[in-house]
């Protein structure tokens, strides 16, 4: 959105593979690009980037602070609410899509074209842990349970770093 426009013009940001980025920053005080560098580059564990920003740390930290984006939920993730699709068409589906959807677990069929739902379905219930299936099922109706939210878990300016 408006703000990833703003954001663009305020830095730059980075995700890629954790020990070629630690490379680049250096991974001990020896081979550092800058002073401090290479604490940095021990944060660089699991999912995460580096955000290269002119803005001040108050600013930055605000913004991602309440940063928060509807995503699709992933196999393994948690159901935040009990999704049912009703008995009857199912228009956003193309008729090529019934034998798919079908094998994921919905009770449908194919009637002059049309995807149909035979009976009402419940695809997972709140706290429901989601198989591949479900989480499938609900990318494909265009449901979002998950958010996505990023944390800030060190920073660095001016050859100082901070946790």
């Amino acid at each position: 959105g408006d703000d990833r426009v703003v954001w663009r013009s305020k830095g730059q940001g980075w995700i890629g593979k954790n020990k070629v980025m630690a490379v680049a920053l250096g991974r001990s005080v020896e081979d550092e690009a800058r002073p401090n560098l290479a604490q940095l580059s021990n944060h660089l564990v699991g999912d995460c980037g580096l955000l290269f920003t002119n803005s001040s740390e108050e600013d930055t930290l605000t913004y991602f602070r309440d940063y928060e984006v509807k995503d699709y939920a992933r196999s393994g993730a948690e159901a935040t609410e009990r999704v049912m699709v009703p008995k009857g068409p199912i228009p956003q589906f193309a008729h090529s899509m019934e034998p798919y959807v079908r094998k994921l677990g919905l009770p449908t069929v194919l009637r002059e074209g049309s995807v149909m739902m035979l009976d009402d379905f419940v695809v997972c219930e709140r706290g429901e842990q989601l198989t591949p299936e479900k989480a499938r099922l609900l990318k494909l109706l265009d449901i979002k349970l998950a958010q996505f939210r990023l944390e800030l878990v060190c920073h660095w300016s001016a050859d100082t770093f901070k946790e």
